[in-house]
């Protein structure tokens, strides 16, 4: 029943979100030059395909895989309740989370390989984002509504991701530092800056969540703030 009303309503459905994602942006009373040019948060950018994150994700981002793999491989999930709608959605959520931020991405004027790395940074935030998102639009019926109250939160995000942007910009934040780890043979290795892994990410503490000012969880760790 919902993807039959999908069909029907796909250009209303469409025209709503835009709708909604605009309102959303005109609430926060910012003009076009809040949206500044991409700036790089951490010392040592990683290593992002712009084609995608992994084979599984890439190949579900196909319509005719996602037909297969939802009739023959999740067909038999479900059966048990909740479980196929789950598994679907977090293979989804990577690219729904890139999907509800792409107007974001476009006002930044984002290439493809600075939105794989932004994205690589918060992949956590990104995944959860996602599958939530994901997992809400799979319900029947309301999963309409929530297509468009998630375009709503992915604004909402944005606004905050770009506060957070702004103060790299202007020389409040540094790039981040890599999280070192000393070795027992002397050497060291180096990892993701703290507070950037799945564990901050659900708890809302990951120092790139968004943030803006003194409230940014962990932001001014270590040497990420600039002396006085």
């Amino acid at each position: 029943m919902s993807g039959i009303l999908r069909f029907f309503l796909s250009k209303n459905l469409r025209i709503a979100k835009d709708r909604a994602w605009d309102l959303t942006v005109a609430s926060r009373a910012k003009d076009s030059e809040f949206w500044g040019p991409y700036v790089e948060e951490w010392q040592i950018p990683p290593k992002a395909n712009p084609n995608g994150t992994g084979l599984l994700e890439r190949t579900y981002g196909k319509w005719w895989a996602r037909m297969i793999i939802n009739r023959f491989v999740l067909f038999p999930l479900q059966l048990y309740p909740f479980v196929g709608q789950a598994t679907s959605a977090w293979m989804r959520a990577y690219g729904t989370s890139r999907y509800l931020h792409s107007k974001y991405f476009k006002s930044k004027n984002m290439t493809p390989q600075q939105i794989a790395t932004y994205m690589e940074e918060r992949k956590w935030d990104y995944r959860l984002f996602g599958f939530a998102s994901a997992l809400l639009e799979s319900m029947p019926i309301i999963g309409l509504f929530f297509a468009i109250s998630n375009q709503i939160g992915a604004a909402m995000w944005a606004h905050d991701l770009e506060k957070r942007q702004t103060l790299f910009r202007n020389g409040t934040l540094q790039p981040l530092p890599p999280h070192i780890i000393h070795m027992d043979d002397g050497t060291t290795v180096k990892l993701r800056p703290a507070g950037t892994g799945l564990f901050s990410a659900i708890r809302g503490m990951g120092v790139q969540n968004g943030m803006s000012g003194e409230k940014i969880p962990g932001g001014y760790i270590g040497s990420s703030r600039k002396e006085q």
